[in-house]
């Protein structure tokens, strides 16, 4: 058995639990970060998602993820690694929900750019992201104890929408 795939409705404590979580990772990774942001579709007004705040943290250097990564496990997260092998890597915290991921970037990361891209594109085009949360949803009952096929089964959306100008402006 896999990971449970659990989508739940939006919720406006959201905005408010990543604040003080920022306010936590600035306290614990400050000095080497050149920026925080939350990213994953807890991000989006309005919109369906898994119980989890995922928040990127773009290091200032390279050379400081070993550093970010014995601060991130000090601190109480569990390592999930680098999945991707792209020199980002993945911290999680399962309880109390919602959850919290952090993922370390290393500056100019093109995962982080691309996480950015799509949290716009979904945030500046509500039919967008009405689409979204329909596949979501289906997805979610069709892998709901496989959460690696549930996000390998999203990767053709979302790869579409990185490909594709979908400002409210080029919408049809």
């Amino acid at each position: 058995m896999g990971t449970l795939v659990k989508i739940v409705p939006y919720n406006a404590d959201w905005p408010r639990l990543y604040l003080e979580t920022r306010n936590r990772l600035e306290a614990l990774l400050g000095d080497i970060a050149e920026g925080i942001e939350r990213v994953g579709n807890t991000v989006v007004p309005g919109l369906a998602a898994k119980p989890y705040i995922d928040i990127d943290v773009v290091l200032k250097h390279s050379t400081q993820v070993e550093d970010g990564r014995a601060r991130m496990q000090a601190a109480g997260l569990d390592p999930r690694g680098s999945r991707h092998g792209d020199g980002v890597f993945a911290f999680m915290l399962r309880d109390p929900l919602p959850g919290l991921r952090v993922y370390l970037c290393p500056p100019d990361s093109l995962t982080h750019q691309n996480r950015l891209r799509f949290r716009d594109n979904l945030r500046q085009n509500l039919s967008l992201a009405n689409h979204y949360a329909t596949l979501k949803m289906a997805l979610a009952e069709k892998y709901k104890d496989d959460g690696d096929a549930y996000t390998r089964a999203k990767s053709d959306f979302i790869r579409e929408t990185l490909n594709t100008d979908t400002s409210p402006a080029s919408a049809p």
